[in-house]
């Protein structure tokens, strides 16, 4: 009886938090479109042969606070953990990265409606550090670019997005991996697939805990 007040309690706790820390996980299903690693660089890396799938995985969550706005275009969202597998590869964070606190290392930027190389681009971007001794920089960009001067409309505001249009994406590479020889030699990814999940699931909870208390009675 006292482990179900207990989980009944916790759940409770956990959806009201839900409303201003909630965990997101981004699920990217990928390919392979390019690969000019040299198996002397990386044998891994080398044998990620093009058409090979992979999924990008990362819990961000929704909290603006620690990374205030620096500009009107510009939102971070700090990401807890990070995990990558394609092929033989099944990597995860690099240790002592993850939750991040900095820009640059592996934060969750929401860039609107910015030029970017003579575009007007909305842009999701994650700059994962992954375990792996092969991986220079790696970066996931999944991007609506538009050359006529229209405003891009796939981000929907700073909000953390729970979904996104991925009609709208028209990048060939949304994933690159960076071998130790820098960028002149990348595994290239295209886009194949995005799911976004919010954990906890606050519905999930709340049946748990009405189950827990139901059962509570019962027993009495």
């Amino acid at each position: 009886m006292r482990i179900c007040v207990s989980i009944v309690l916790f759940s409770i706790a956990s959806i009201a938090s839900a409303d201003t820390d909630q965990i997101i996980r981004y699920e990217v299903d990928l390919a392979v479109r390019a690969n000019t690693v040299s198996p002397q660089t990386s044998q891994e890396l080398a044998a990620l042969t093009v058409g090979t799938t992979a999924t990008f995985t990362f819990d961000a969550i929704e909290d603006a606070t620690v990374f205030p706005p620096d500009s009107s275009t510009v939102q971070v969202y700090p990401v807890l953990d990070v995990s990558f597998q394609s092929g033989s590869i099944n990597v995860g964070a690099q240790p002592g990265v993850y939750p991040s606190t900095v820009f640059i290392q592996g934060a969750f930027v929401l860039d609107n409606a910015n030029y970017v190389f003579g575009g007007l681009q909305d842009t999701v971007l994650v700059t994962p550090f992954l375990d792996h001794p092969d991986f220079g920089v790696t970066s996931l960009s999944l991007a609506q670019i538009l050359d006529d001067g229209s405003n891009p409309t796939l981000i929907d505001g700073f909000d953390i997005p729970l979904s996104l249009d991925t009609s709208l994406l028209n990048t060939d590479d949304v994933f690159i991996i960076n071998s130790t020889n820098g960028p002149s030699e990348q595994v290239r990814y295209e886009f194949v697939d995005l799911r976004i999940v919010q954990i906890p699931a606050p519905d999930t909870l709340a049946v748990l805990a009405l189950g827990c208390l139901l059962a509570r009675r019962r027993r009495r």
